[in-house]
């Protein structure tokens, strides 16, 4: 899994200019698929969206963490008091065992899995947490669902890179 976003300004540089040290939001479920394929198709390996657990695992590491930090919360790991995103890396503390920066505070990110529902809307699980949402919601084990065809200024998404070997 990547620590830091890459390669999306090329996807689509004009619906988003380049911003390297920010976020690429919002992004819709189709979106960061379409992504995956399309940098699979320019790199070695596969690219594509992280399931639940794998999303977990690069949060959490080998131990049961509450937060990818660690277990507290004292207001400086995650989320920020300015009400607006930070460049990714400006949070330092927010970093998984695995070194994977901001998990628990930098955006609600999609995993492969689609949510069952009701009814005829396409549903799909999101991991993570906003950079201004409470406390509460940087838990690892905190999800949300959200229609796989919204785009929202809050969602984006990492990669899980399959090198060709596996």
């Amino acid at each position: 899994m990547l620590s830091r976003p890459f390669g999306f300004v090329q996807f689509e540089e004009a619906r988003w200019p380049p911003a390297s040290d920010y976020l690429h939001v919002p992004v819709s479920w189709p979106e960061a698929a379409a992504f995956c394929d399309w940098l699979t198709q320019r790199q070695r390996g596969r690219f594509r969206l992280p399931t639940e657990d794998e999303w977990e695992k690069a949060a959490r590491g080998w131990s049961y963490r509450v937060y990818p930090w660690g277990d507290t919360y004292d207001g400086t790991q995650a989320g920020h008091s300015t009400g607006r995103p930070m460049p990714c890396g400006a949070t330092p503390t927010d970093r998984s065992p695995f070194g994977i920066l901001g998990m628990g505070g930098g955006a609600w990110e999609w995993c492969a899995e689609e949510y069952p529902a009701d009814g005829h809307l396409a549903l799909r699980l999101l991991k993570g947490c906003l950079w201004n949402f409470d406390p509460d919601t940087f838990r690892i084990a905190h999800r949300r669902v959200w229609r796989e065809d919204g785009r929202c200024p809050h969602i984006g998404f990492r990669v899980v890179w399959e090198s060709e070997s596996e």
